[in-house]
Formats: C-alpha cells, structure tokens, sequence
C-alpha cells in the first residue's frame, strides 16, 4: 500500500479519501454535496463516480460498492474506480469527510487557476502594445476570480432534480421536531438544518424556558444538542430541564431522564459570536450536535476595539450565525430581546437574516377596576401566553408582531411556571 501511495500524487489523495469515505458510509454524502463537483477530480473515472452517487442519490438509492457495481459494473471507468479506491481505503477518516471535500476543491481551483495564468500570460508576452498587455492582464485577473467563484452557481436542472429527490425522500431532509404540535404543522415537522431560528421575547417573557423546553424535545429523541447560556449557569439551565419533565415522570425520574439526554451546555458568559461559531462547529464535528440554541444574542461580546454601532454588532451577529448554521448544517434558535413595542431590539438584520421568527407573546389578564365600573381595567398578575410565528422562510406564518393587535395572536400557550414548561393550551 505504501509503494501505491507513492506513486499517487498529491492530488489524487484527498479525492480518493473522499469517495472511500462515502462508499464506506454514504450518509456523510449529504454533509458534501454541494461543496464539490465532478469536474473538481483529476481522473476521468473519479469524474464518473461523483456522478454516480449523485444518480443513485436522487433515485433515493444507497450508495454501496454493491449497488455501484449493480448499476455501472460494465462501464468503462468502473474497473478504473474501483482500483484506485482500493488502494487508500484503508487509511480514512469519516469525520474529516469536509476536510478531504474542501482539500479536493482546493486542489481544483488552485489547478484552473494555474492553467488560466499560464494561457494568459502567453497572451501577454506575445501582446505588441501596452493597451494589449493591460488588457491581457485584466482578463487574467477577471478568469482567475471566474474560475474561483465557478462552482458556486449550479445549473437549474441539477437543483431540481435534488428538490425531486428531496419530495420524494423526506428523511434526506431531517427535521428537528420542537414538541408544540401546532407549531410543528406550520413548520413542516419542525426545525431543519441549516436553518436560524429566534426566539423573541420580552425580559423576563419566558423566551428561555421556550428555547429550553424545544431544546430537550429533541434531545429526548436521541440527537445531540448544545445550550449556550451566556446568563444561567449550567446548573441552573439543566435544573430547568429536570423540572420541565418533573410533572411527567416524577421528581427522581426527571433525574434520570435528563441524565440520559444528549445535551451540552456551555456556560461561558465571556463569549463572542466569532467564539459561537467556532464552537458550535467543533460541536458539531464532535458531539455530532444538530439543534444549538444560544441564550441571548444581545449579551454576545464583541472582538476588542470594535468601533462599530451596537446595532451594526448585533447584525454582524445574527449574520454570522445564519452563516455557521447553513455552513455545519445544523439549526441555531438564537434568543432575542424586545421593546416596548415588541419589535427585536438593536437591530432589524436580525429578522431579516432569521429563517424563523417566534415571538413569545405575554398578554397581563385584567378586571374590570371595581372603584369605576366602566373605567379602566387593572392587571391581575397572569398572563395568557402566545406562540406567534412572525416569519417564516418559505412558509406560513402568522405575520409581524404589530399585526397581532389587531388579530389573532398566535398558538395559545400554558404556562407551568414552578415547572418552567410551555405546553399547547
């Protein structure tokens, strides 16, 4: 194997690690699939793999040598293939499947790019004026960037034939089910990957014993998820939890079943949303957590000597973590505060870069004020509680928070405070 390895150069490494990875295991195919195409492989046969898990992928097929050798055995490339992953299968790793993707479209573009430099400046040296060569210059400038920015835009017909597969398999699309049944239908089954969401709310409001209660839904389901609270410590958020399930399975069994759960929770309250990133990434890669929720966004740190607004911070915040979320393929809710008027405080990116608004709505309870029968009305201490869905990408929702005056509010909501639980009313 070693005498095989020498004789391979460098390029040819990552993208036989690459396809060996997902001919082992072809679920890690939906963390790189559009990170790589075919024309990013050096061989004409790894040129036709990539194209083969793409056609086995869409017809909701499992990527195995069995099923390759089923469908294109008698191709020529296969024997070629099949060969060539033969040799470095043995010394992959699953978990850096990104790595091997992003070391393959490195190699790519840094090739294309050479080939462009080298073709224009023959162009140049032969150019008789200074307009030619000026020219010459500007078009090698304007093909590199071309070239690195190329596999970025994907045709029309391959997006929608993944959209086909996608309808046609709903598991390729995992969702993260949040336990509010009513909100679960308006979702389309709950959160997904990829996806930012926010939870608004007023202090105090109840908008962490929401993000708490959607948080260990999904860990009861058995996938992993991380709390960040930049306020509670992590005791305090995880005894949240053992009450939230106190009123199910009693005091001892509320120990026990959160115990169990796959939940992480850091309890660093120094952070910034560069700090975030690279922590849910590295969560991600190693816990493989999939639902973070991070408590709130407005107590986020910034890098030192940042002079920018605090409105223009908290933008650059909500954008970075749409960015990590789409990029680790995982769902971030990120918890929000509001004014006065309901509306999310510092900033509007906020929304606009969100996939998903919720605005925890809590209405005071009155009667009548008893010293003026048909005078103004005093406050009793309750609330009744709402879910408002005020946007939702691509889908329904109720609409923006100041529409809720005037109609219906959103998902009534209880409200167990000694057990910090929202259920559906």
């Amino acid at each position: 194997m070693e005498a095989f390895k020498n004789k391979i150069p460098e390029r040819f490494e990552p993208e036989v690690n690459l396809l060996s990875v997902i001919v082992d295991d072809d679920r890690r195919f939906l963390d790189v699939l559009n990170t790589v195409s075919a024309e990013d492989f050096s061989l004409g046969a790894f040129h036709s793999a990539w194209n083969w898990f793409h056609e086995l992928h869409r017809a909701g097929k499992r990527i195995t040598r069995y099923t390759l050798k089923q469908h294109y055995g008698t191709t020529a490339d296969f024997e070629t293939f099949q060969q060539l992953l033969r040799g470095l299968a043995d010394g992959v790793m699953p978990f850096l499947v990104k790595e091997y993707a992003a070391d393959v479209r490195r190699h790519a573009h840094r090739v294309r790019a050479q080939s462009e430099i080298t073709r224009l400046a023959i162009l140049a040296d032969y150019a008789t004026g200074p307009e030619e060569i000026q020219e010459a210059v500007r078009e090698l400038f304007d093909s590199v960037c071309s070239v690195m920015e190329a596999g970025k835009a994907r045709k029309a017909s391959e997006i929608v034939k993944d959209i086909e597969a996608a309808l046609a398999n709903p598991t390729m699309t995992p969702r993260f089910p949040t336990g509010f049944a009513e909100l679960d239908r308006m979702t389309g089954g709950g959160l997904k990957e990829g996806q930012l969401a926010i939870i608004a709310g007023r202090t105090g409001g109840g908008k962490t014993v929401l993000g708490m209660n959607i948080l260990t839904h999904v860990a009861k389901s058995g996938t992993p998820v991380v709390a960040f609270s930049l306020e509670m410590s992590d005791q305090d958020l995880v005894m949240r939890s053992i009450m939230s399930e106190g009123r199910e399975h009693g005091e001892h069994g509320a120990f026990e079943v959160v115990r169990k759960l796959p939940l992480y929770v850091d309890a660093t309250s120094s952070v910034t949303a560069r700090g975030i990133t690279a922590k849910i990434k590295l969560l991600a890669s190693r816990h493989k957590a999939k639902v973070f929720v991070v408590d709130y966004l407005q107590l986020l740190g910034t890098d030192g000597g940042s002079r920018e607004t605090r409105e223009r911070i908290v933008a650059d915040m909500s954008r970075s973590l749409k960015i990590c979320a789409k990029e680790t393929a995982v769902a971030i809710i990120a918890l929000s505060q509001v004014n006065e008027s309901g509306e999310l405080r510092e900033s509007r990116a906020i929304e606009q870069d969100a996939d998903l608004v919720l605005h925890v709505i809590d209405v005071p309870e009155t009667t009548p004020d008893p010293r003026n029968r048909n005078g103004p009305r005093i406050e009793t201490g309750d609330y009744s509680f709402f879910l408002r869905v005020s946007k939702q990408r691509g889908g329904r929702a109720h609409g923006p928070i100041g529409r809720a005056k005037a109609g219906a509010p959103g998902i009534p909501l209880s409200f167990d405070g000694p057990n910090f639980r929202f259920t559906e009313a």
